[in-house]
């Protein structure tokens, strides 16, 4: 194996690396706004809840 395409396997992995720590980064991002929208919808039904207590 050349020095050219062990520097290249080692740069891909690094990318891989990286872009695996994005992909988890992004997963418990999808998490947090999973848990925002159930707390949004659960407000929701609350002043709807409210608005026709009257």
């Amino acid at each position: 194996m050349t020095d050219f395409e062990e520097r290249l396997i080692s740069v891909l992995k690094e990318i891989k690396s990286e872009l695996s720590m994005i992909s988890k980064r992004l997963d418990s991002l999808a998490d947090h706004v999973d848990d925002s929208r159930r707390s949004l919808d659960t407000l929701n039904e609350l002043v709807q809840v409210i608005a026709y207590s009257d």
